[in-house]
């Protein structure tokens, strides 16, 4: 994929959620993600993204910055 097409499905995913879970900080993959039938993109936006706290219920995500993940230009 390139770096356009994730900048993409990053701003579409960061809409689905601000749009159907505005209030969400913390979620889990085999109870929130699964019951909730997020969609594939927000699901790998979210491992990619947020930070991973535990393997628990398929793993458990919170919102806030990870600084592995952030790119400095």
């Amino acid at each position: 994929m390139s770096e356009k097409a994730k900048m993409a499905d990053y701003e579409k995913a960061s809409k689905w959620m601000n749009d159907n879970w505005p209030n969400c900080k913390k979620l889990d993959v085999n109870w929130t993600m699964e019951k909730y039938d997020f969609p594939e993109y927000v699901r790998q936006w979210i491992k990619e993204t947020w930070i991973k706290e535990s393997d628990e219920y398929g793993g458990v995500y919170r919102k806030g910055m990870n600084i592995d993940k952030v790119i400095i230009n």
